[in-house]
């Protein structure tokens, strides 16, 4: 949290935005653990980040009031679009794809917009094919 709160600063972030994506990460520490030792990303966790989530909207509502409408719709496209188009890679995946995870991009759609959330698909995507690749080699050797 030092770290990241040392290049939010240098970055120019405000404490509002750093706080934001700090609270993101520190939730996201237990969802990703629990999500690797049981495969589900429990709720109780997601509604905990909506709730800090919204309760830093009304701060950036009450700092920075001529940026109102830049945040709401910051946050409704992140949060909906993010969901929406997650949702339909569950529907076409055939429900590979959990519905943990269209909430959880969801969740990271409302902290990141639209835009940073796209990013972090994309290199979840990468990274989960790199992790695939070293898999099925290591099976491959072994067999």
């Amino acid at each position: 949290s030092v770290l990241l709160s040392i290049l939010f600063n240098r970055y120019g972030y405000g404490p509002l935005k750093s706080i934001k994506y700090c609270c993101l990460l520190w939730g996201l520490a237990p969802i990703a653990f629990r999500d690797w030792k049981t495969k589900t990303i429990p709720n109780r966790w997601l509604a905990y980040l909506i709730g800090i989530r919204l309760m830093l909207l009304v701060l950036e509502v009450l700092f920075y009031p001529d940026a109102v409408w830049d945040n709401l719709m910051f946050l409704i496209l992140g949060t909906f679009i993010s969901g929406g188009i997650m949702f339909l890679a569950y529907v076409i995946s055939r429900h590979e794809i959990g519905m943990g995870d269209v909430k959880l991009f969801m969740v990271t759609g409302m902290y990141l917009g639209l835009s940073l959330n796209y990013l972090l698909l994309l290199a979840s995507l990468i990274f989960s094919a790199v992790y695939g690749c070293i898999k099925m080699m290591k099976k491959d050797f072994l067999d």
